[in-house]
């Protein structure tokens, strides 16, 4: 038997509390949204106590001792950037944006593979008819008005930038705001990664133009199919990994 069960706001950001949900039903195994789990190590603890199979979408944290990782390939999401600015925009000149993580940059595993990714396929495309210039590597404020204000200014100092690639959704919204802000939503190839309705607000206005998204379809039958090898035999899946592509919506 398969339950979903909806957590009421407050709740919904402590990852012991689900794992206290989870043990109290007696599960067999919970799936959970990495993303969401800070740096907490002690619930996964209580888990593995309880004799509970984790499965974790969406942000991968190994220490968690869970059975399955099943989400983006960050690393190759990059490349697919990449790839993607390298169809779209001709001579591209792009600067690279995030939001900061806990107060350092890129602490975040999944957007620094990004970046990586994205910078080791700007590197394959040097001296070809698609090749890619950096032009800036930027840290934004995590307050949108700050954020957008600095990358206005970054637009203003560097005017051969034709592209943005954002490693995360809050970036792309401010840089959506900058642009259409600067007038240059033509001019400027706005990328990110996630699609949350702001994202998909600003898509509508063209101040965003590509949004790299999680393939949640694919991610789910990964699921489906973990948990049927468990089902048949515990303790039958360890440490897999399961990394997809993103799936990337256009606007233009």
């Amino acid at each position: 038997m398969v339950s979903t069960y909806q957590l009421n706001h407050d709740a919904y950001g402590s990852l012991e509390y689900k794992v206290d949900i989870a043990i109290a039903l007696g599960m067999d195994v919970l799936i959970l949204s990495g993303s969401a789990a800070s740096d907490e190590t002690a619930p996964f603890q209580k888990l593995q106590e309880a004799g509970i199979e984790l499965i974790l979408i969406d942000g991968d944290v190994e220490e968690s001792g869970r059975c399955a990782y099943v989400g983006t390939d960050n690393k190759r999401a990059g490349e697919q950037g990449a790839e993607l600015f390298a169809e779209r925009v001709e001579h591209c000149v792009v600067g690279i944006l995030s939001s900061p993580v806990k107060g350092k940059s890129f602490s975040s595993g999944s957007r620094q593979e990004r970046r990586i990714g994205f910078v080791d396929a700007v590197k394959q495309k040097e001296a070809t008819e698609h090749e890619i210039l950096i032009a800036a590597d930027e840290i934004c404020p995590l307050e949108t008005a700050e954020a957008t204000e600095k990358i206005e200014e970054l637009l203003g100092k560097t005017p051969g930038i034709n592209a943005l690639f954002c490693l995360d959704s809050a970036s792309a919204i401010a840089a959506a705001q900058a642009v259409r802000k600067l007038e240059k939503t033509e001019e400027i190839y706005v990328a990110c990664f996630d699609m949350p309705a702001q994202v998909e607000e600003e898509m509508k206005k063209g101040g965003i133009d590509a949004a790299l998204v999680q393939d949640s379809k694919a991610c789910g039958k990964l699921c489906i199919e973990i948990l049927k090898e468990l089902a048949a035999e515990r303790g039958s899946v360890q440490n897999r990994r399961e990394l997809l592509e993103c799936e990337i919506v256009t606007s233009r």
